[in-house]
């Protein structure tokens, strides 16, 4: 039995067995992870909601909370904070509302929705070049923040103008399979090796 994150299973969709580059994760948190042609891999983020998870379904919810109330603590703000085990899940799911009102020029939405992907961006950035991976770096993507197209779109376009800072170049890598599938065609592949 072997037991892979979420994390490294994604990067194997995106990426196969061999090859190099990162993978981004944003749904209720984010991460990236990166691996080079040799096999070294750098992890960022993943650090959970008291710590970090920027970029992510619960960040972006939480600055919602912060931003759109003005600092005033509502009966809805209250009620979703009195029950620990249901507050991350249910501020994650602000984000949807927040990327709807950023699409449609909310500026407050936009502007949570501008700096989550920037820190994805800057996620992505730190991960290949702690790996010194070469350009142009592949970079793929997963996570429910990420399957919405608008969203990814401006996400890859800060990505590319971050990139061209630091003096690289990105190349988009849309994933082939799903997590799950990657998975099964691996274990499957290699238990049918003589």
């Amino acid at each position: 039995v072997k037991v892979i994150s979420d994390v490294e299973a994604a990067w194997l969709a995106a990426f196969g067995k061999r090859g190099a580059g990162v993978i981004v994760i944003s749904g209720t948190g984010s991460i990236a992870l990166g691996r080079d042609r040799r096999g070294r891999q750098v992890r960022r983020g993943g650090l959970g909601p008291l710590l970090g998870d920027e970029g992510s379904a619960f960040w972006m919810g939480k600055e919602w909370l912060k931003q759109a109330d003005q600092g005033r603590a509502s009966h809805a703000v209250l009620g979703i904070l009195r029950t620990p085990a249901e507050s991350v899940r249910r501020i994650a799911a602000l984000a949807t509302q927040v990327i709807a009102k950023a699409k449609k020029r909310h500026p407050v939405a936009r502007s949570i929705v501008a700096e989550a992907q920037r820190q994805l961006g800057l996620l992505v950035l730190g991960t290949a070049g702690s790996l010194r991976l070469t350009n142009p770096v592949p970079v793929s993507w997963s996570g429910s923040v990420l399957q919405n197209h608008w969203f990814r779109r401006g996400f890859l376009n800060t990505l590319q103008a971050l990139a061209q800072r630091s003096h690289l170049k990105v190349k988009p890598v849309t994933p082939s399979r799903d997590a799950v599938t990657a998975l099964a065609q691996s274990y499957f592949a290699r238990e049918s090796c003589p």
